[in-house]
């Protein structure tokens, strides 16, 4: 049961308009996340081997040994786009099935998955935490032979 102090402080916390409880949220997140987000910076300046800041390598490295795994990793994990399998369990559905599947494909190779949102999501992946936003969103019509 709720004591009546935790029911005062989650009346507080309701009656604060939205806009201070945004910022109350992100500066928890900030404090929360501080050494991931410190750890993932000082893992990119490896990476890019002092040309982080746009300024020329401070200190000399004979190989980057991080970029090379990288390199090796990352078109292991994410090589290709993803492959489609649509099945109907009714006959009826299987020729929209095999539509969609086909449409998928097709939507995955127009929209180049694989280069412009999995391996950017996998090497921030390997700096700390690999985050991809998802959703639908009309960038422009598409006319494929004749149909919009």
């Amino acid at each position: 049961m709720a004591t009546a102090t935790e029911a005062k402080t989650s009346n507080k916390e309701t009656t604060k308009s939205f806009p201070s409880r945004l910022q109350q949220a992100i500066k928890s997140w900030e404090k929360m996340t501080e050494p991931m987000r410190d750890h993932r910076e000082k893992m990119l300046k490896y990476y890019a081997s002092g040309y982080f800041d746009g300024k020329e390598a401070q200190k000399q490295h004979p190989i980057n040994l991080i970029d090379r795994g990288v390199g090796i990793i990352t078109p292991f994990l994410v090589s290709n786009n993803p492959a489609v399998l649509v099945h109907s369990k009714s006959p009826k559905l299987k020729p929209w099935a095999n539509t969609t599947e086909l449409a998928l494909k097709h939507l995955f190779d127009e929209i180049k998955i694989a280069q412009k949102t999995l391996r950017p999501a996998v090497v921030n992946s390997l700096f700390g935490i690999g985050i991809t936003k998802t959703g639908i969103m009309k960038a422009e019509q598409v006319e494929f032979m004749g149909y919009l």
